[in-house]
């Protein structure tokens, strides 16, 4: 058992190692956990409560909204495929995480505009479009990404590498609900979405700068095969 536990703790130690050396692997990671943070941070837990609790949309209204989400990630998995075949996708990623941020704070828009007389419906409508893009970028950055990072680390690392770098970001998922839901009872519901774009926004520009990744569709789509 001992062995065992030494055998895993070295394991872990190697894929940690390799991991930190390889710059674009890192900062792809990087990418991923900050994605992960903040779409708990400044989607996941604030929107729901600016829709039901500040606009006092109904349930089926918050249900349309929600239905969006997966409907976008679908089209972008389907998408994906053309895009990646004409962009770089460094260029790719620094234009989507752009998009992504963007969407953040615009969702945190409407609630300025509640002293003025909107109807439900427009509310509605700007939401859906929110949560479509959204889904729509995610699965844009999510499937190359997930692509490239499987064919650059070799098959003795690949187990340890994913799942250390995943492990970090589901990680930081709770750490990001807990907090935007604490803030909740601070500070104005949308200061977070759009405090949160903006930290986004930063963070994205730093790491996408130092990325440099050439995925394309052919490849991947014969990978597949």
């Amino acid at each position: 058992c001992s062995m065992g536990e030494i055998n895993f703790i070295k394991d872990i130690k190697e894929g940690y190692s390799y991991l930190i050396e390889r710059k674009s692997l890192k900062n792809t990671f990087n990418i991923l956990i900050s994605l992960n943070f903040f779409l708990g941070f400044a989607v996941t837990v604030p929107l729901p409560y600016i829709i039901n609790t500040v606009l006092n949309l109904s349930p089926k209204q918050f249900g349309i909204i929600q239905g969006t989400f997966p409907i976008g990630m679908i089209v972008g998995a389907i998408l994906v495929k053309k895009i990646t075949d004409r962009f770089s996708y460094s260029y790719l990623l620094k234009k989507i995480s752009f998009m992504l941020a963007i969407f953040m704070i615009v969702s945190g828009i409407p609630v300025l505009f509640k002293s003025i007389e909107v109807s439900n419906i427009v509310f509605v409508t700007m939401y859906c479009a929110i949560m479509f893009f959204v889904g729509l970028t995610i699965a844009l950055i999510d499937i190359p990404l997930i692509y490239f990072m499987q064919k650059e680390i070799p098959d003795e690392y690949r187990g340890r590498v994913l799942s250390i770098g995943l492990s970090i970001g589901k990680m930081m998922q709770p750490i990001a609900l807990v907090l935007s839901g604490l803030l909740l009872n601070h500070i104005p519901a949308y200061t977070i979405p759009i405090g949160g774009g903006i930290v986004f926004l930063i963070l994205n520009k730093v790491y996408s700068n130092k990325l440099n990744l050439e995925i394309h569709s052919k490849e991947y789509s014969v990978e597949r095969n």
